[in-house]
């Protein structure tokens, strides 16, 4: 089995290093040619952490985030408002960390190059479309110099943000009822 991949995001990258844990070959494909340090802080709960924990990557997370114990809500007098205990002192068995969103994915980027097989990890390679085949997809990816590359999987999985170009194309096919359609609502009013 083979497993496509569009998007080398936080969702990317760790999908396809949970594949690869489980033995399922992967590739990831990302549309710009350089992975930027972008991005801004984050919160990874217990329950996003449990997942970097199974696949051994809170030594990493130790090193770049913070562990956070306590969360506080204060008036601007500081005054308090709400305070909650998080992670290991709330009870939970793995820790809560405030991290920035670079760092995380380089985190995975490092994951991916050092536990995938060289490869596996695509630049400058922009979702296009995807079509069914009789033994699974063939997916097509564009390059920035025009040039195209064509990947056959067993499966794609869209991970490419929130604009994402694999949504949009899935859904645009999808056919509409009668009263999704803009030539509709004319005939109904």
């Amino acid at each position: 089995m083979k497993i496509v991949i569009a998007g080398a995001g936080i969702g990317g990258l760790t999908t396809a290093l949970l594949l690869h844990e489980r033995g399922i070959e992967c590739e990831i494909y990302e549309k710009v040619p350089k992975l930027l340090q972008i991005g801004v802080g984050l919160a990874l709960l217990p329950h996003a952490v449990r997942v970097y924990e199974s696949l051994r990557l809170l030594p990493e997370l130790d090193k770049i985030g913070m562990r956070t114990e306590m969360s506080y809500f204060r008036t601007r007098h500081g005054q308090n408002v709400w305070e909650e205990r998080r992670g290991i002192p709330a009870g939970y068995d793995v820790p809560e960390y405030a991290i920035h969103r670079a760092h995380l994915q380089q985190v995975l980027v490092d994951a991916v190059n050092s536990r995938l097989p060289d490869g596996s990890l695509h630049l400058d390679a922009s979702f296009e479309k995807v079509s069914q085949t009789d033994s699974g997809i063939t997916a097509l990816f564009r390059r920035s110099d025009n040039s195209t590359v064509t990947v056959e999987g067993d499966a794609l999985i869209g991970a490419d943000g929130i604009h994402s170009a694999v949504r949009h194309q899935v859904s645009s096919r999808r056919r509409r009822t009668p009263l999704e359609r803009p030539d509709a609502l004319a005939r109904c009013g």
